[in-house]
């Protein structure tokens, strides 16, 4: 299926146009941190894909793409904030009859965290680290109108790779976040 998709695409025989789609979400986080710190927060994200031509699917009964997302994210609590910024390939399969968009994707880029550190012994404040980041996400969301999207549920999870004090020790923590949102299509199938 993916390997006819690419030969359709590499000798452009290709019968319909692509899929271009933006949209923000609302997002609630579990983030470890720093340490053994886990801070749950609140916040969004603002996404943008570009998916590839579609091509019917016999395995999944519906009409399948392969494409690009992209993804930054914010979310933040008294205790600290977690900036994300993540790239990779998306798989969709929509079913036009019952108007689901289920997808999954893989993701690699960066991060950034700050926490407050209590003050000891004369230091103190706000700790700001930047690392990478990769994580996987899956979702569903329902199509209204050809155009519209409403992202019912998105489940992330990224692990990031901080740096962490003293110098040169090293920190991962893993970031659970739940997002539901909206988005808009461009382009015609």
């Amino acid at each position: 299926m993916l390997a006819g998709l690419w030969a359709r695409l590499l000798t452009g025989q290709v019968n319909s146009s692509p899929i271009a789609e933006i949209g923000v979400n609302y997002s609630y986080s579990q983030l470890d941190t720093f340490g053994s710190d886990v801070s749950h927060e609140n916040g969004g994200s603002v996404y943008g894909e570009y998916l590839f031509s579609p091509e019917p699917s016999r395995l999944f009964r519906g009409m399948s793409t392969l494409g690009i997302a992209a993804e930054f994210s914010g979310t933040g609590a008294a205790s600290g904030r977690f900036y994300s910024y993540l790239v990779g390939p998306r798989f969709n399969n929509e079913w036009h009859k019952s108007h689901l968009n289920a997808w999954g994707e893989f993701a690699l880029a960066g991060a950034h965290a700050s926490a407050y550190a209590p003050p000891v012994a004369g230091s103190g404040g706000w700790i700001s680290r930047n690392g990478v980041s990769f994580g996987v996400a899956d979702g569903l969301d329902v199509v209204l109108k050809k155009r519209y999207m409403v992202h019912l549920f998105q489940i992330d999870f990224t692990y990031v790779k901080l740096p962490e004090i003293p110098p040169g020790s090293g920190h991962g923590g893993g970031d659970l976040r739940i997002s539901s949102g909206f988005g808009y299509r461009f382009g015609e199938r």
